[in-house]
């Protein structure tokens, strides 16, 4: 036996042996660390940032973060949706991701927000857990090198976009693309791109690659995330019953059909007799049932199940704390719902949310956001204001924008000013069956041009609105010989340049173009009345200015009750096959709310659905709509010559820009 093999043999090693050994363990590839560990070892939450500063949690009370963390540094996970209630940690743990994979596993990224507001705070948000934790801190720049376009963060850049400005989203190449509150995403510019697939293009150069989309969701069938969350694999977070060890995801309300129908959910919401109670009496007689069971589940077995609680796909199911079954989609796209019901006790009891429903059910509004931020649901309004897409799918006809419908007798207008802007309408009118029917004509949105030094030039837009509206031969659809002019166009006066509308109205008859304001104290639809003096510099008003007061709340009710015929029938209000998303946005962005005075009689209020979209093309549709009336009651004689027709004889052509064709 060779010295060399008896050193082997004892356990001896020559030097060129151990060398090459050391060499071999340094270029061994070790385990990386898991998302979940580091998170929770480096990534600290200041108190001004957060209810639970400190380390961030990803076990105990808030296990139910973990699988999300975990799905994130899964290879086969694409997608990652977080459809949530508010205050559940869904942007913290979307955070926590971003900067956890810019640490341990650097590559470029980009955090996607719905405005420049919401950037600069999630930019703060960051930076304040980077300046809490303690190895982040050393290697993120100081405040007076940070900026607003991206995070600094060691080697890596997360870049920060913003749904309003679509370039600070474009021309970037990512790996990891977070969107928060994607449900506020495209609120006003339909004809942009849409900023989810925009942000989910920025990623087409790298594989693996990550998309984390979380929001809030707000109205069904027109929630972003909704959508996502059901184009995934759609899991929800269960828990053991203590007592039958059924596994079950926590709901509010109790199942309405199938094996679990009327268990489940909170009870103790009604008397005996089936009265609802008080907010203050669900405090003592609200709590959780058990769907198979029918036993009550408490606050704190519920926080000692939550630890051991399990993501469950659709289509899977757990048995002794094994998820069994096949999942009717796959991992590649995972999708996570999170409530207020999975807070721990001291945040929210069972009884403190039946308390809350209880203050909320009895207004629509109020009800909306119990279904969005408590249990993150979205909420099928119960008011009679049809939503954007349901008037689009019930009104448009085979007519494109521009054309007059074939049983129109004459056209009107409205126009609603903005200090930027001006709206414009243009509607048909006729008579079928007796009812008053009607079709959008088109809509348009004008901005003042600029002069040579990019200034707006002041009314520019309003002289360009008088020149669409008044001066122009609206075809009709498949006669396009035949063209019409518009009768009146009501031009809004209140609020915003009332004093520069006066003077463009005076270019023109009463009978073309009218000053308009809403008052809903008069107690006619409009009444007409003589300003004296300007209300800007106080001068008279030489021959003074007519302003016709509108009672805004008659027609806005007028104009909803026509929406509920169909297209082709009598009293429709029909609308182009081409019309604009943002035009039916802001059509169906109020809707009715019935208050009782303490006189006992009810009052009829408007309230806006979403603020971040306007209501201007309804103001538009509610000028022309008593443009209409208007025209009626003065060419009343004309009217009627219309609807009762004398026998034909030849006579001239009316006078273009007056007559009903020219």
């Amino acid at each position: 036996m060779s010295v060399t093999s008896c050193r082997r043999e004892f356990g001896e090693l020559t030097g060129s042996e151990r060398f090459r050994r050391e060499l071999a363990g340094i270029w061994k590839q070790r385990p990386a660390e898991s998302l979940v560990t580091w998170i929770e070892r480096e990534l600290w939450l200041p108190a001004e940032e957060s209810a639970n500063p400190g380390p961030v949690q990803l076990s105990g009370d808030y296990h139910f973060l973990r699988g999300i963390v975990q799905a994130a540094e899964d290879p086969d996970v694409e997608d990652i949706t977080i459809m949530k209630s508010a205050q559940i940690c869904g942007t913290v743990t979307m955070c926590a991701i971003l900067l956890g994979l810019a640490c341990t596993r650097p590559a470029p990224a980009m955090l996607i927000t719905p405005d420049d507001e919401s950037r600069h705070e999630l930019r703060h948000r960051n930076y304040a857990f980077c300046d809490q934790s303690p190895k982040l801190r050393e290697i993120v720049p100081p405040d007076h090198l940070r900026n607003d376009h991206w995070l600094s963060i060691g080697h890596c850049k997360i870049h920060l976009g913003t749904s309003a400005n679509k370039q600070s989203i474009s021309g970037k190449s990512c790996r990891v693309v977070g969107m928060t509150e994607c449900d506020r995403y495209d609120a006003r510019k339909s004809k942009e791109a849409n900023t989810i697939k925009l942000g989910r293009e920025r990623t087409a150069m790298f594989n693996p690659r990550l998309h984390i989309t979380e929001s809030t969701p707000t109205i069904k069938n027109d929630s972003k995330i909704e959508t996502r969350y059901e184009e995934s694999n759609r899991q929800t977070y269960q828990l053991e019953c203590p007592h039958c060890r059924h596994w079950q995801a926590l709901i509010f309300f109790p199942h309405a059909e199938g094996p679990f129908a009327g268990r489940g959910g909170i009870h103790g919401l009604q008397d005996d007799a089936g009265n609802w109670r008080t907010p203050d009496e669900a405090l003592v007689h609200a709590w959780y049932q058990c769907e198979k069971c029918g036993k009550r589940i408490t606050d704190a077995e519920k926080a000692a199940a939550i630890p051991r609680g399990l993501w469950v796909p659709r289509g899977c199911g757990v048995e002794r704390g094994i998820l069994v079954g096949v999942p009717e989609r796959s991992s590649l796209h995972s999708g996570f719902h999170l409530s207020r019901l999975y807070c721990p006790p001291e945040k929210y009891t069972f009884a403190a949310i039946a308390r809350e429903y209880l203050k909320c059910r009895d207004d629509d509004s109020s009800l909306r956001g119990f279904y969005n931020n408590w249990l993150g649901l979205t909420y099928q309004t119960k008011n009679k204001t049809p939503l954007w897409f349901e008037l689009k799918k019930k009104l448009c006809i085979p007519q494109p924008r521009g054309f007059v419908h074939p049983e129109a007798m004459f056209l009107t207008a409205g126009g609603d000013t903005q200090d930027d802007r001006v709206y414009g309408v243009v509607r048909a009118w006729w008579g079928r069956r007796g009812e008053c029917t009607s079709a959008l004509v088109d809509h348009r949105e004008f901005f003042p041009r600029l002069d040579v030094d990019g200034e707006p030039i002041p009314d520019s837009d309003l002289v360009a609105l008088g020149r669409w509206v008044l001066d122009t031969d609206w075809p009709m659809f498949g006669q396009p010989f035949k063209k019409f002019r518009v009768r009146t166009l009501c031009l809004d006066s209140g609020g915003h340049r009332t004093s520069r509308v006066y003077r463009f109205t005076r270019k023109y008859s009463t009978t073309r173009v009218r000053a308009v304001k809403g008052d809903t104290r008069i107690m006619s639809a409009w009444q007409r009345s003589l300003i004296d003096n300007d209300p800007v510099s106080g001068k008279p008003i030489d021959g003074g200015q007519d302003l016709w007061l509108l009672n805004v709340n008659e027609f806005k009710e007028d104009i909803h009750m026509h929406w509920r015929f169909a297209s082709e029938d009598p009293g429709a209000w029909s609308l182009p096959e081409n019309v604009d998303e943002v035009y039916l946005r802001h059509i169906a962005n109020e809707y009715a709310v019935d208050k009782r005075k303490p006189d006992g009689h009810e009052k009829r209020s408007w309230n806006v659905r979403d603020h971040r979209c306007g209501v201007d093309y309804l103001d538009c549709e509610v000028y022309a709509f008593a443009a209409a009336q208007m025209w009626i009651m003065d060419e009343w004689d004309q009217v009627e010559a219309i609807l009762n027709p004398p026998a034909p004889v030849q006579e001239e052509d009316d006078e273009p820009g007056y007559g009903l064709e020219i």
